[in-house]
């Protein structure tokens, strides 16, 4: 990637060099003319403004460890990893050596496994994805008496004290999804309430968080739906599927809600069923999400926007590291409502414009 200086910016607007400077720090008065033709030209270069400038000598050397459940090109994870990476490449300010440590979310034994080989790591600072909560709290701690700083991505930790973290609200996401998915649904039948099957623990933090949401807005606002909680599995098994279809003889259910981005995989099932006959929705534009979306066979999605999550991890490391910034605990990430009507609307966009 080409790196341009203030005289570079400066000959393709056809403007001064201390035009340029005004524009870029926001110093002293440029016509509205003049301001336009600088930033078109900013946004054709994709130019990163360099914030820490007047600190070139405060240049960091940083360890980056990033640990964060397995993932597949596209999904959910891969693209926290894609922000993170994009971030890195955006802050000269640090030079990152980053290691990436993955675990099956499905498995307590996986997580535990990497949070014990996370420890004897060389690091400086640590994103965290967090599935199970108190094995992650256990980890920080331990982290803490290392001396080592840790930001949280996708789902906070209660009582761990990281740098900061950036994630979505997801008992805001719940109380969304039932208020979509009431909108949609017969009153008078049942929704179904789908966590994942894990090995060692009930389910993940984030998904504990949005049915909590989810049922919380039933209680407030539509106590005439009942609701029935299940589970699901990833693997595809006979039993599994006598399981799923168990949950729906004599039950009248009018829709489904599923609390990850594998509401796919419950789709599919369903139809090999024949059960799919009513409303289902869940997280995460991955790419099977879409699929089914556009079929109709999901009715809506809430994207949480996992690249922002992972940039902005990385951006406070360099505000904190190199500027001595002091850090909000909690940021929360962007979500937004996708439908077959707007999903490539988003899909076709620039995935990185929220963080400009």
């Amino acid at each position: 990637m080409k790196k341009y200086k203030i005289r570079d910016i400066a000959k393709m607007a056809g403007v001064s060099v201390g035009t340029v400077d005004r524009v870029l720090h926001e110093r002293g008065d440029v016509s509205p003319e003049t301001r336009k033709k600088i930033e078109d030209v900013l946004e054709k270069i994709n130019y990163v403004k360099n914030i820490h400038s007047k600190n070139v000598s405060n240049h960091k050397e940083v360890r980056l460890l990033v640990i964060i459940p397995q993932y597949q090109k596209g999904a959910y994870w891969d693209r926290i990893r894609s922000g993170i990476e994009k971030a890195i490449a955006h802050f000269p300010q640090c030079s990152f050596k980053t290691n990436v440590l993955t675990y099956n979310q499905f498995n307590i034994n996986s997580c535990k496994n990497t949070f014990k080989t996370a420890l004897s790591y060389k690091k400086d600072a640590v994103i965290i994805g967090p599935t199970f909560s108190d094995e992650t709290f256990i980890f920080t701690s331990q982290l803490a008496m290392q001396g080592v700083k840790y930001i949280f991505v996708d789902a906070m930790v209660r009582n761990a004290e990281p740098l900061t973290s950036f994630v979505p609200d997801n008992i805001q996401c719940g109380k969304a999804q039932a208020k979509l998915l009431t909108a949609i649904m017969d009153h008078s039948k049942s929704v179904l309430l789908l966590q994942a099957k894990r090995i060692g623990d009930d389910t993940s933090i984030a998904s504990i968080e949005r049915q909590h949401g989810f049922i919380t807005y039933l209680s407030e606002n539509t106590p005439d739906i009942k609701y029935i909680n299940g589970v699901y599995d990833s693997k595809e098994t006979s039993t599994s599927l006598s399981e799923l279809k168990g949950l729906f003889e004599g039950n009248d259910i009018g829709g489904v809600a599923v609390f990850n981005s594998q509401a796919h995989l419950v789709v599919r099932q369903m139809k090999g069923l024949g059960l799919l006959t009513m409303p289902v929705c869940g997280y995460g534009t991955n790419y099977l999400n879409t699929q089914y979306l556009k079929d109709g066979d999901i009715s809506f999605l809430i994207e949480e926007h996992p690249e922002y999550q992972g940039y902005m991890a990385v951006k406070a490391i360099v505000d904190s590291f190199v500027l001595g910034a002091t850090l909000r605990p909690i940021n929360y990430a962007p979500i937004d409502i996708m439908l077959r009507e707007t999903v490539d609307y988003f899909l076709n966009s620039d995935s990185t414009i929220v963080l400009k």
